[in-house]
């Protein structure tokens, strides 16, 4: 019976690691097999060995799984993906399955915190797909939770939305794409929750609006604009309740509208401007309610 060992060599500054001398069986996706292989290494995406004396390269995607001679599998090509289903409260739930094998469960909480309930899902790319068979998300699993970048697909394939977690939290900036791969908006995330500027952007690349967030609300001033590029409206939100004065403009830059916001409700004096720079009317609100015209 031959011996297995694992020996790491530094060669032109990359790391082989060389799993068996000989009698090994290589078995690939499309039905082939190299059966008694030597030398074979294990090299970042790919495995070098030698079969009938002559040197061979194959990236691992295509190879199913690699015996040795004692019948113990050296590498197999997990098929990992994830399912979408509905709890008995109507919520989102993933159900993740290595080779057929349900290995963890997982949902999103209400602080962006993503739950899994784990029972030895390995490491990897888990996939879901619509029912036509094209992508809909990736998820990436490292040390039994979210850690990586994980994507959202629209049905055509282009990337709908994509963003790094950390231990199961989403953290550093989120990009969302309109259908034709432009950018529609992108997000700074800090444990889970948006935290600092947002930026959204129209389907042309101009930019839509600008706001800010701590701790997953509006907070801090808020703006948007014309896809000219014009200042639309500017207001201040603070935590999550609009506040204090409000302006909105005229594609030509014109004064449109000025108020204020107590409390999240228009208080005092709002004024509503012609293009033309005259007023159209005057209307006084006490905590959201008209008590003159």
């Amino acid at each position: 019976m031959k011996k297995i060992f694992k020996l790491y060599l530094i060669i032109c500054g990359m790391s082989f690691a060389a799993l068996c001398c000989h009698g090994m069986n290589v078995h690939m996706k499309d039905g082939r097999t190299f059966n008694n292989v030597s030398d074979l290494q294990d090299v970042g995406n790919m495995f070098f060995f030698r079969y009938n004396n002559r040197n061979q390269s194959i990236d691992k995607n295509r190879i199913n799984k690699i015996i040795d001679d004692n019948g113990r599998i050296v590498f197999e090509h997990l098929k990992q993906i994830a399912r979408r289903t509905l709890n008995d409260k109507r919520e989102e739930v993933f159900i993740f399955y290595t080779n057929n094998k349900e290995v963890a469960k997982g949902n999103w909480n209400k602080d962006g915190f993503f739950e899994m309930d784990s029972y030895g899902i390995p490491d990897g790319i888990y996939k879901q797909y619509y029912d036509s068979g094209a992508i809909a998300r990736e998820f990436s699993v490292k040390n039994r939770q979210l850690n990586g970048i994980c994507r959202v697909f629209y049905e055509s394939g282009i990337v709908q939305r994509e963003g790094n977690f950390i231990n199961g939290k989403e953290n550093g900036i989120s990009k969302l794409y309109y259908e034709n791969g432009t950018l529609k908006g992108e997000s700074l995330f800090v444990n889970g929750l948006k935290d600092g500027e947002t930026k959204l952007y129209y389907n042309s690349g101009t930019l839509k609006a600008v706001m800010n967030f701590k701790n997953g609300e509006a907070h801090g001033e808020q703006k948007t604009f014309y896809e000219g590029g014009q200042l639309e409206t500017v207001v201040n939100i603070d935590n999550g309740k609009r506040s204090g004065p409000v302006k909105s403009y005229y594609e030509s830059g014109k004064p449109k509208m000025e108020g204020a916001f107590r409390r999240g409700e228009l208080h005092g004096t709002v004024t509503v401007y012609y293009e033309s720079g005259r007023v159209k009317k005057r209307m006084n609100f006490v905590d959201g309610r008209i008590i003159e015209r």
